[in-house]
């Protein structure tokens, strides 16, 4: 595990080792979790971020495809309007 990665899983850890609570009169407070819950709130960051990754992969994706798209869709649009001028510079184009 590289330095960036221990940063962050030691990061996950703190950020995980507390939680807001709800005391019975309705009042927020911080209270230490307990090791059980540290590790499934760790899980869950990491299934989080993985979700995350996954996302933006796929983001990527399909800013990749919707560039091809928008490059055919110039080229057809080039394409008609050169047709378009071929066909008015034509000398029997009023004959049909």
């Amino acid at each position: 595990m590289d330095a960036c990665a221990q940063l962050r899983a030691t990061e996950m850890l703190a950020i995980s080792a507390i939680k807001w609570q709800r005391t019975p009169c309705h009042e927020w407070r911080l209270r230490r979790l307990l090791p059980a819950e540290t590790t499934q709130s760790v899980r869950a960051t990491e299934q989080l971020s993985g979700s995350i990754h996954e996302i933006g992969q796929q983001a990527s994706r399909s800013l990749s495809m919707a560039r091809s798209a928008v490059g055919d869709a110039e080229r057809t649009n080039q394409t008609i309007r050169s047709l378009a001028e071929a066909a008015e510079r034509a000398p029997d184009r009023n004959k049909w």
